[in-house]
């Protein structure tokens, strides 16, 4: 387990000494963790600042700035502040090892380190960071969920509502249109009331996918994911750009979802558009591909999703596109209701890709970069 938890850490050691920073190195490099040196204070800091380090092991008694305070420059600062410190220092007197709890330490090993002394303390706070970390992370996810969860009880009932307003005035628009003569200029303005309250009421149906509350008016049933794309190849090839070619990688003997095969044909609809508009006037690729994957937790805990999924087999839907990338820092926001990079009003987009996954049982992985591919699990039919 040590072994393990070093050999996914950053560790920067401090020490002016280069003989006791190539012990601890040393020390530290037989369980592969990512290891940074410095020798004084201000360069410490700027280590810290820019390696984000997962654990420090810092020496006290050093030219210019001491540990002591290199320990409160790092607690002070937003980006450091969390960083486990481990003094390690010859001083042994009591009042030496207060002062440096006092400064923000969470531990103290004294000189010479002992190496299962120093690899035990050192992997005991490595996992105490990252159980905090794992916490905090589902805290956020907790309450995310619960806003969206009251979010979309309302955002639902207002959009069921609405649309049966927006059923009503279509049918009274539509009965004046049926009951003015042909040659009435109102007729032409009529018409455009009616092509917005379809617009409208398209919107409205978005919302009530987005949030899931259509679950009950789904047709679910056991459904082949490539013979879905299959069938649609005609019309994402009439859908997406003439500069852009659509290669399909699909996996012929690809086993059952439980699926509705309208929400899961919008979906894929809706991301191939939104590749489309990524590579824009360029000439550029699409890649459709289906097939079996085997998620372990590892691989489920790096897809950022307000749901957990377990272990096993999933069926994946890929999307690749040659496009521009997406940004870091808009990658978590590029499900959410309205966001856009480009111009308003496009409606959900995206955002109904997350609803109808979402009532799927399904998960989303978005990995950027140069391009963008957007990877749909959805769990397979068991027995």
């Amino acid at each position: 387990m040590n072994d393990n938890i070093i050999s996914k850490s950053k560790i920067l050691i401090v020490d002016d000494q280069p003989v006791n920073l190539s012990i601890l190195f040393d020390y530290l490099d037989k369980h592969k963790g990512r290891i940074f040196l410095a020798q004084n204070g201000q360069k410490a800091l700027e280590l810290a600042e820019s390696k984000k380090p997962d654990i420090i092991i810092l020496d006290i008694m050093m030219p210019g700035i001491d540990g002591y305070e290199v320990c409160k420059k790092l607690k002070s600062q937003e980006n450091t502040g969390e960083i486990p410190v481990i003094f390690m220092s010859a001083l042994t007197e009591t009042e030496h090892i207060v002062k440096g709890f006092e400064a923000g330490g969470v531990d103290y090993i004294i000189k010479p380190v002992q190496y299962q002394e120093a690899i035990a303390r050192i992997s005991t706070h490595l996992k105490i960071r990252s159980m905090e970390m794992e916490r905090r992370q589902m805290d956020m996810r907790l309450k995310s969920a619960e806003k969206f969860e009251s979010l979309g009880v309302m955002a639902g009932g207002v959009a069921h509502n609405f649309n049966n307003m927006l059923s009503k005035a279509l049918g009274y628009a539509e009965l004046t249109l049926m009951t003015l003569p042909e040659d009435r200029p109102e007729k032409k303005n009529i018409k455009k009331v009616i092509e917005a309250i379809h617009r409208a009421s398209d919107l409205t149906k978005e919302m009530i996918t987005y949030t899931g509350a259509n679950i009950f008016t789904l047709s679910m049933e056991h459904v082949n994911l490539s013979r879905i794309v299959k069938e649609m190849q005609e019309l994402i090839d009439s859908t997406v750009s003439k500069k852009h070619r659509v290669i399909y990688e699909l996996y012929e003997n690809i086993p059952f979802i439980h699926g509705d095969v309208s929400q899961i044909s919008k979906l894929i609809k809706n991301l191939i558009i939104n590749a489309s508009e990524a590579i824009g006037d360029n000439e550029g690729t699409i890649t459709v591909k289906t097939g079996i994957i085997e998620c372990t937790e590892e691989y489920l805990s790096s897809i950022n999703t307000l749901y957990d999924g377990d272990e096993g087999l999933y069926i994946y839907l890929h999307i690749k596109d040659t496009g521009c990338g997406i940004g870091e820092d808009i990658r978590d926001k590029i499900f959410e209701p309205f966001f856009t990079t480009k111009f308003l009003g496009r409606g959900l987009g995206l955002s109904v890709v997350q609803g109808i996954v979402r009532i799927h049982h399904g998960l989303i992985k978005v990995s950027t970069g140069e391009h963008t591919l957007i990877e749909i699990l959805f769990p397979p039919v068991t027995a």
